[in-house]
């Protein structure tokens, strides 16, 4: 809602759409059903029966974590595996095979059943419109993309007064006469000291926290802790014309055509099924019959040099595991806010998502004496309040047992 509201504030246009979860999945006959969150008149009775056995399934699941949130120990989230919970109730072979390892490998990274409870009810507190429905969740794409809000934003900045310095990568912070020195080095390759009294690290990486800072400041036993539990794991997008990537199941045998509508997010092989996330076919109406797949189109998953050889264009990055490490790194980073003038702000201080890296910037302005901007807008304010809670305290966001999670 604050980057909703932000945007807004910048004159950003923007286009709503729908965003969800989709997989095609084996049924238990062992055939391939592609499940899309729009089922047509066409499709399969197979498909509209299975998509109804996953959507008990993930009911079941839902009330089975909270119910264990609300009736039992921390101890006994932090010390039973998820699967382990699953046991206890009665789901459907697919849903435990299928269903939830593909939606936390693709989202998490790690297997869901090796997980603890707490770190996998934390993790679909704030994913469960995706990863617990079956339906399409409304959300929206910036007109212009990515570079049309922070060309705006910087403009907005400059007018201000406000001094920006692109194409710097700052290497350490220390300690010099009460001042904090921030060493960058410059594009041409030279380090430059600046001295500032406060600085905001916002970073969506928990572990250059303890790199970045040397040892005389105060908070750096504490992230030097956090930091060395969080695991990464690689991942990987490529712009391809290889159609054999798009499950043939995606194909209505009787019209022939390609269901892009199920498969509006990118399709990847994760725990034998294929998964679908993220938009790969941008600006194109995949309500419309493509009796062919358009290309070139986006692919993205695990690192495969078979498929990347043929890609033309290809970028890998290193993504955060939303772990029980992450859990823990979330939940003790308020001890350390503001400690020796230095605040962490960013997606990592909650959850990787663009509404909490605007959030906890503005909590973190807030702290410095600036008011917050969006009064009038009780859901955005609402979002700041439990951001502030979660930044400051360490609760918030989650249910009260879960928030009393900190080992």
């Amino acid at each position: 809602h604050n980057f909703e509201a932000l945007l807004g504030e910048l004159g950003v246009e923007k286009d709503y759409v729908g965003l969800g979860l989709a997989n095609v999945f084996k049924d238990d006959g062992g055939r391939d059903v592609a499940l899309s969150f729009g089922l047509g008149a066409g499709a399969p009775d197979r498909a509209r029966s299975f998509m109804a056995t996953l959507a008990g399934d993930i009911a079941q699941y839902r009330a089975a974590l909270w119910r264990a949130a609300a009736t039992r120990s921390v101890a006994y989230m932090q010390s039973t595996s998820v699967g382990e919970l699953l046991a206890e109730g009665n789901y459907s072979s697919a849903f435990l095979e299928q269903y939830i390892p593909s939606c936390m490998t693709v989202y998490v990274g790690t297997v869901a059943h090796e997980q603890t409870a707490l770190s996998v009810a934390y993790f679909f507190e704030q994913h469960f419109s995706v990863c617990t429905t079956l339906a399409r969740v409304p959300a929206y794409v910036v007109r212009g993309g990515v570079g049309a809000y922070i060309q705006k934003l910087g403009q907005r900045l400059r007018s201000s007064g406000v001094t920006l310095a692109t194409g710097i990568a700052v290497e350490r912070l220390s300690l010099a006469g009460g001042d904090i020195v921030v060493h960058a080095r410059g594009s041409s390759g030279a380090v430059d000291a600046h001295a500032f009294d406060r600085v905001i690290v916002a970073t969506n990486d928990h572990g250059s926290y303890s790199t970045l800072l040397s040892d005389d400041f105060s908070a750096k036993p504490l992230l030097a802790e956090v930091a060395s539990r969080i695991s990464y794991h690689r991942s990987a997008s490529m712009l391809t014309n290889n159609v054999s990537l798009v499950p043939e199941a995606l194909r209505d045998t009787r019209s022939g055509c390609w269901n892009l509508e199920a498969y509006t997010n990118v399709a990847r092989k994760a725990s034998s099924t294929r998964q679908v996330y993220s938009s790969n076919f941008p600006n194109i109406d995949t309500t419309q019959c493509y009796r062919e797949v358009p290309t070139p189109f986006h692919y993205y998953g695990s690192i495969n040099e078979t498929i990347e050889k043929d890609a033309l264009l290809t970028k890998h990055w290193k993504m955060v595991d939303h772990d029980s490490a992450l859990l823990h790194a979330n939940r003790n980073l308020h001890k350390v806010q503001g400690a020796d003038g230095v605040y962490f702000a960013g997606a990592s201080v909650s959850v990787n998502l663009h509404e909490w890296a605007t959030t906890s910037g503005l909590v973190v302005a807030n702290q410095l004496g600036g008011g917050y901007p969006f009064e009038g807008n009780s859901m955005a304010r609402q979002s700041f309040l439990a951001t502030k809670q979660h930044m400051l305290f360490g609760v918030g966001f989650m249910s009260p047992k879960l928030n009393m999670a900190r080992d």
